[in-house]
């Protein structure tokens, strides 16, 4: 027997999520990817191993059940499971549940990669014209968010974060250091940090998106 509501080998997986949401709410985890891992434990990992308990999750068994995960929502929703479950088991090793992260030795899950194809210029233009032609996007000021990321190449999140403070005018430059994230319960919220370490960087911008700003 082991004390309820507490890290422990023969804990049963649906146990343990209330107190590996805890620490991971108090982790310096980015909002947006707490949120990825707390959705794909209810979504796919309870449904999937929520009875089982710490102790028997072996690779093997993990490997099945990352298969049946696939099988019914496919590859993303997969390997977001793994992620949220690879994690949940590392904090159990730290709290000694468990004295090794089984998830490590299972196999990785391939993922598709789809081609990425820049608009063409032409494109670039018949858009910028439909929304121009638009009243609700010119309402909400659409035009200048996507010429905004047409000069600049940001991704949507990043250019809906920028702010006064990150632009300087005398120099026609943006420092990209954040990106607008939905919370669930709370709506949109700007998080002060971007998707990666490589994607906080300094642009300079190009004189059509400085006579929109």
């Amino acid at each position: 027997a082991f004390p309820a509501g507490q890290w422990a080998t023969g804990a049963r997986v649906c146990e343990v999520v209330p107190l590996w949401r805890s620490d991971l709410a108090a982790s310096s985890l980015a909002p947006s990817t707490r949120q990825l891992y707390t959705a794909a434990a209810r979504l796919y990992v309870q449904p999937a191993v929520g009875d089982l308990r710490l102790g028997e999750l072996t690779p093997a068994l993990l490997d099945r059940a990352r298969a049946q995960v696939r099988l019914r929502h496919g590859p993303q929703p997969a390997r977001a499971a793994r992620r949220a479950l690879s994690n949940l088991c590392a904090y159990a090793v730290r709290h000694g549940a468990l004295r090794h992260n089984p998830v490590r030795d299972t196999r990785p899950i391939p993922c598709p990669h789809h081609q990425v194809r820049a608009l063409t210029t032409a494109e670039a233009r018949d858009l910028q014209t439909r929304l121009h032609c638009d009243t609700t996007a010119c309402r909400l000021e659409l035009p200048d968010l996507v010429k905004f990321m047409l000069g600049t190449g940001v991704r949507i999140g990043e250019a809906a974060a920028v702010r006064h403070a990150v632009l300087d005018l005398a120099t026609d430059t943006v420092l990209i250091n954040a990106t607008v994230i939905r919370v669930p319960g709370v709506g949109l919220q700007i998080q002060p940090r971007t998707k990666t370490p490589a994607s906080h960087r300094l642009l300079t911008l190009p004189r059509p998106v400085v006579t929109t700003i």
